[in-house]
């Protein structure tokens, strides 16, 4: 249990530089600092706040290995999501990329 904890903090802590660069990409520049605050607010607000309940609720109603189907599951669908409707942000100018 140890080991596989270590392991999705290695990952989860790895990935997080790049979404808090995809995201900020994603706003405007005039209104970047205050997207990027948002943003990083409700996911401070979710996973800082809500997940230790609900986390608790789903280890205590399906056991332990469950909790990390959940935490596997959050970025699998973040990716979907991206992958659905996210824009290309690679060789293109800020500017470029930031026009709604």
């Amino acid at each position: 249990m140890v080991i596989l904890a270590a392991i999705m903090s290695f990952f989860g802590v790895s990935v997080d530089a790049a979404v808090k660069t995809y995201t900020t990409e994603q706003y405007p520049t005039e209104i970047r600092g205050r997207g990027t605050s948002f943003t990083e607010s409700l996911g401070r607000f979710f996973g800082g706040a809500l997940a230790p309940f609900f986390m608790a609720l789903v280890i205590g109603s399906w056991g332990p290995g469950s909790g990390f189907v959940l935490v596997a599951a959050v970025p699998v669908i973040g990716a979907l999501a991206v992958g659905l409707f996210g824009r290309e942000t690679k060789d293109r100018s800020l500017e470029d990329v930031s026009a709604p």
